[in-house]
């Protein structure tokens, strides 16, 4: 039996398949860009996404996760914590 989340995928699936069947690499761009929003929103897991993915030979785009520095700031020129550490 097929999640909510299966079902969702497979109709968006066969939705963009149908309106961009002459243009394969734009029909998985444009899911792709969709299934993201759905994601960011907790609607699809990532999970359930890349599994879609390999079953239904589409690759996935998945956004990285943006790095955080550790000591807590930027460390650029005139930053708080580049006068402890000398300067530029």
């Amino acid at each position: 039996m097929k999640s909510q989340n299966q079902e969702l995928l497979a109709k968006m699936n066969t939705f963009y398949s149908n309106r961009y069947k002459s243009n394969p690499k734009e029909k998985e761009k444009r899911f792709n860009a969709a299934v993201e929003d759905l994601i960011e929103t907790g609607d699809i897991t990532k999970k359930d996404y890349i599994a879609f993915c390999m079953d239904n030979d589409i690759e996935p785009t998945i956004k990285e996760k943006p790095k955080t520095s550790s000591y807590g700031g930027g460390g650029g020129c005139g930053s708080s914590t580049t006068s402890s550490r000398g300067g530029c």
